[in-house]
């Protein structure tokens, strides 16, 4: 049986760990990356990986052809899709550039790797796992791109799942709470720019939710799971003789999903507000 795995973002946070969980359960990586800067990361994690192949996300079409031109000829055992981006900011102020890349990169190049690798997975009877996230579930104000993104790819995974039970292929979908990666590492680092290039007019709508999100984002990296965890869950999913539709990774994606089922759209609003806001009856006085 085929042990190959073809890992979408493998110099990721998740990406990564799961490149190493995959090595150490003795399959075969093919991994993808986007530049030189990631290959490097993952060769230094992994020196004996082999070919790494790059790959840009954002051009969906592009990565259905090159993923067509590099698995030509290989029995694929499961494919693993780990990469994402997470912008931040308000909706009203965000471009609608970002809003484009963000489906692009999260939700678009999904159904091209799911239509690349659905022809293998037919025939190895395999799986396909999806990394989505709980705000799939729960939309979580100021990343409104990146939660809208997730519910669509968890929409596109139940669709790929039920499109292909009768080939007897698996679809899975991770939905991970806050973990500790680079990806935390980045909004920490940019936050503050980004609040520092606001004028005047949103400085005043929005100043505090930026200085509010950058404290939030702060106690999460502190207090967040590392994403080896999410690699963990992969690969039982992987060797599950059925898996699950879903595997919430983390308290705290386990418990807003379920409060997703059991509370009203009001009292999730209620819940983020306090969270994330406090008293923000006076966006005038923010600064």
């Amino acid at each position: 049986m085929s042990r190959d795995v073809l890992l979408i973002g493998a110099a990721g946070g998740v990406g990564l760990a799961t490149a190493v969980e995959l090595t150490k359960s003795g399959r075969r990586v093919i991994p993808t990356v986007l530049d030189d800067k990631e290959e490097a990361v993952l060769r230094e994690a992994l020196p004996k990986i082999g070919m790494v192949h790059r790959i840009d996300l954002a051009d969906p079409e592009g990565t259905k052809t090159r993923l067509d031109a590099l698995l030509s000829g290989i029995d694929l055992s499961a494919a693993v899709v780990c990469a994402a981006i997470s912008p931040y900011g308000p909706l009203e102020i965000t471009p609608l550039s970002v809003a484009r890349r963000t489906f692009e990169v999260n939700a678009l190049s999904n159904i091209a790797v799911y239509q690349a690798v659905m022809p293998l997975l037919r025939r190895s009877r395999g799986r396909l796992v999806l990394t989505s996230s709980y705000t799939g579930k729960v939309p979580v104000p100021f990343v409104g791109h990146y939660s809208g993104s997730k519910h669509a790819l968890e929409g596109y995974g139940d669709v790929m799942r039920q499109e292909a039970a009768q080939f007897g292929v698996h679809v899975v979908l991770v939905e991970p709470g806050t973990m500790n990666t680079g990806m935390t590492a980045g909004i920490r680092a940019s936050i503050g720019a980004a609040r520092a290039k606001l004028n005047d007019e949103e400085r005043k709508l929005y100043g505090h939710y930026f200085k509010r999100f950058e404290e939030m984002v702060t106690q999460d990296a502190e207090g967040g799971f590392p994403p080896r965890l999410v690699a963990e869950t992969i690969i039982a999913a992987l060797d599950a003789a059925t898996p699950e539709t879903r595997y919430a990774v983390g308290e705290d994606s386990k418990m807003l999903i379920a409060k997703r089922r059991s509370e009203t759209d009001r009292e999730i609003d209620a819940m983020f507000q306090g969270i994330f806001f406090g008293d923000v009856s006076s966006p005038s006085s923010a600064g």
